[in-house]
């Protein structure tokens, strides 16, 4: 259950509703602290020459203040005089500031950033752009900055998320998918849950709630194997999740005693099985019982340049669908007539999607009976 602590989240409210409102009123007015920003050579703000300058790109970072950010364009020579670097600076990114209030702390060392930058408020830039899925479609995201902003967060940083969560190949549905998760004190009225130190992290939302998504173009060849992995994982995730509540006694005559880890209430149970191995929780009810299992069915494939989905998704389903078959093996090598008509309709309904082989049917039903 989440647990929120009111008079933080009263503050919280206030400050983003004061801060927006100030914004409001003087944001028109903003000035930089430094000399004004000149003209970039290049097209679209690009350096004529086509390769960037690191002390070129500004850096943006969000305010304490909904739907506002600051654009930071550092100056070397007066960040080089202080002993701090162009990398070490573009950890601001990541920092959020109280409009007016500058310093901070760099590599250690105290910085007044209206000394070291030319620095402009400005309100949240998130313009439309484009995501090519795993699956060789394209995703046309148009951004709604107002449910962006209020998690005081940057229109660079919104991108930037969902690209990464984009990325993932086990997400069938873009605009479903959950963004902006993990987000350390989020502002206003954004679902969360009390971290371990303290403070309020966000739990994310789907993508649809934060931009318009568009999904056109067709899937390329490599559709097939990710829809076939994402179907043998949630299979193999069914499949596991019902020897919860089995006795410890019965799971360990099936898979053998486990390997204790160094803290088993944390960490759980180790059994191999196959190329892979279970890891098992147990509690008592009143008798030690399976509370829950995840699993590790072999090393995840490393994305390449350019990445290959299709080739990634098929060795994560043929890793996947052995863990699956030698998981039934063990489970089964003892059973009762019943429990072999129950594997045989469970063979006959995962067909469409394991494409369970006749030597496999064979090794599967072929167990011994129950004593």
């Amino acid at each position: 259950m989440n647990r929120t602590a009111l008079p933080m989240t009263l503050a919280w409210l206030l400050t983003v509703g004061l801060l927006g409102f100030l914004e409001e009123e003087v944001g028109s007015k903003e000035t930089p602290h430094a000399k004004a920003e000149g003209k970039r050579e290049g097209k679209k703000g690009r350096r004529a020459s086509g390769k960037k300058d690191p002390a070129s790109v500004p850096i943006v970072a969000p305010l304490f203040a909904a739907g506002m950010e600051v654009v930071i364009r550092p100056m070397p020579e007066k960040l080089k005089a202080l002993g701090v670097s162009l990398e070490q600076i573009q950890e601001l990114r990541y920092r959020r500031f109280f409009r007016g209030k500058w310093r901070t702390e760099i590599g250690g060392k105290e910085i007044d950033l209206t000394k070291v930058a030319t620095l402009s408020v400005r309100k949240l830039h998130a313009p439309p752009f484009t995501v090519i899925l795993p699956d060789g479609r394209k995703a046309f995201i148009t951004p709604k900055r107002k449910r962006i902003g209020a998690y005081l967060i940057t229109g660079e940083s919104f991108e930037e998320d969902v690209r990464e969560v984009l990325a993932d190949p086990f997400i069938p549905e873009p605009g479903k998918a959950r963004v902006l998760h993990g987000i350390r004190v989020p502002g206003g009225d954004i679902p969360n849950y009390w971290g371990k130190d303290h403070v309020h992290i966000s739990l994310g939302e789907p993508l649809e709630r934060f931009a318009k998504v568009k999904i056109r173009g067709r899937k390329g060849p490599q559709a097939a194997d990710l829809e076939r992995m994402r179907q043998i994982r949630t299979l193999l995730a069914k499949t596991l999740a019902k020897e919860e509540k089995i006795p410890r006694k019965v799971f360990e005559k099936r898979f053998g005693p486990g390997k204790k880890t160094q803290d088993p209430d944390k960490s759980g149970w180790l059994y191999p099985v196959g190329a892979g191995q279970l890891q098992v929780w147990y509690e008592r009810e009143p008798d030690l019982v399976v509370s829950s299992i995840s699993y590790w069915s072999g090393p995840e494939p490393q994305p390449g340049a350019p990445r290959d989905y299709g080739k990634e998704a098929s060795a994560v389903w043929q890793m996947d669908r052995a863990l699956l078959l030698a998981f039934l093996h063990k489970r089964y090598q003892r059973m009762t007539s019943a429990e072999k008509a129950k594997l045989r309709e469970y063979l006959t309904t995962t067909q469409p999607v394991v494409r369970w082989t006749v030597e496999e049917r064979k090794l599967l039903l072929r167990g011994g009976k129950k004593k």
